[in-house]
């Protein structure tokens, strides 16, 4: 306690005796209700019991309780620091180095697979029959729509009537030309008979290509009622029901070939130029329960950028793998040569308390808190942004049992 406290503690103590200074006081028990004050008036003694007995008895209570309050307040400004006596925390301590990393250009998209199809109809007619589901897997030829194709049936025989037709007068006039090379050969026919039976012949000829033409066209038809798989893979979707009807070029089914799947990103065309000479590129996909990424290569660039985002389209391939499913969000990382220095640390110095990072460095034996802010994770270091400077020496060993202050003891 020093001199100023002090002399506060005496002024309380003269302003207490201030008021008890005119009487004289004898106490049986410490305030009890027997205490007797005698009042100096006069030079006069005479006796009094008190009516403000109570009340000085409390003024005379309250006072260790005042004194002790002056005292707290005057040394309030002058705290002792606590002496700690737990025992030194052993650590192992690591620098934080410079490392030369290479840049990475990030690139978020969707995940397709290789080839896919969307499969419609020529013909209008009703769905009989959607034979598979979504999701189903189906073998190249596969039957996938059956629509009514009675009407086609009509086209079809209606086509082959006609062909027979144009077969017969063909026939009839292969004959008559014939006939008339011998007449005229035997100059009994004038050159204009002849000529008109060349041309029935040649008229007859070009109907019968014209009515075969129509028969394959109504036949080809006829296969269109029923949509087949073109290639072996899995059914995205299967948009009409039985009872609906089918129009052509409507959207029947969604095909895509499960065996290869790509991942699709917009990269900006500023980063365009990075991408095309990235060193290697690895996927992540969040919500696909992986390890961690995968690595991926770059199959096609598209050349045109979509003038409304500014980004160009980059496919990438993906090796084969469970998990994946057409439409996934997904992640390519591309790394690029010639990046900025980073400065890291072992895993295992990075302390995460709630929503902050820390790493303890040492001085004067004691732990110093270092909050971090964090970046990149790889290979068991971990990327420090901002809060150390290289050549820093953290805590490497022991870092999770420090506090700001702890003593500490280097091995």
């Amino acid at each position: 306690m020093n001199v100023k406290s002090i002399s506060v503690l005496h002024g309380a103590v003269k302003a207490f005796n201030s008021q008890v200074a005119g009487f004289e006081f004898r106490v049986s028990s410490f305030g009890s209700p027997d205490t007797v004050f005698e009042p100096r008036v006069g030079g006069g003694n005479f006796k009094l019991e008190t009516l403000n007995s109570k009340l000085l008895n409390r003024r005379i209570l309250a006072l260790p309780l005042a004194l002790l309050m002056v005292a707290m307040a005057a040394c309030s400004k002058h705290e002792i620091p606590a002496v700690s006596s737990a025992a030194p925390v052993p650590v192992r301590l690591a620098p934080a180095v410079a490392e030369a990393a290479a840049g990475s250009v990030t690139a978020p998209g969707s995940v397709h697979a290789q080839r896919e199809a969307t499969l419609a109809s020529r013909i209008m007619g009703q769905v009989l029959s959607t034979p598979v589901a979504a999701g189903s897997p189906v073998r190249k030829g596969q039957v996938l729509i059956v629509l009514d194709d009675r009407a086609v049936q009509g086209q079809v025989a209606q086509a082959r009537g006609a062909l027979g037709q144009a077969q017969a007068a063909l026939a009839l006039a292969t004959t008559n030309l014939e006939r008339f090379k011998e007449l005229q050969a035997k100059e009994a026919a004038s050159q204009l008979e002849l000529d008109m039976a060349t041309m029935q012949y040649e008229q007859a000829k070009g109907a019968v290509e014209q009515a075969a033409g129509a028969v394959g066209a109504a036949s080809s038809m006829l296969d269109d009622a029923v949509i087949k798989a073109p290639f072996a893979g899995r059914v995205i979707e299967v948009m009409p029901k039985p009872g609906d009807m089918a129009a052509p070029g409507f959207p029947l089914v969604r095909l895509e070939d499960a065996s290869r799947r790509q991942l699709w990103v917009d990269v900006a065309e500023s980063d365009l130029a990075a991408v095309k000479t990235a060193t290697d590129a690895s996927c992540d996909f969040p919500s696909a329960g992986l390890a961690g990424p995968t690595a991926c290569t770059v199959a096609e660039v598209v050349a045109a950028s979509n003038p409304m985002s500014r980004t160009v389209t980059v496919k990438l391939d993906l090796p084969d793998q469970a998990g994946l499913s057409a439409g996934m969000f997904g992640r390519a990382a591309f790394t690029v040569e010639g990046g900025p220095s980073r400065v890291m640390v072992p895993e295992a110095a990075v302390v995460e308390r709630g929503q902050l990072a820390m790493a303890f460095t040492v001085e004067d034996g004691k732990a110093v808190m270092r909050p971090l802010r964090l970046g990149a994770r790889a290979g068991g270091r971990v990327e420090v942004v901002s809060g150390l400077e290289e050549g820093a020496q953290v805590v490497a060993e022991g870092a999770a049992l420090l506090a700001h202050g702890t003593p500490v003891e280097v091995r």
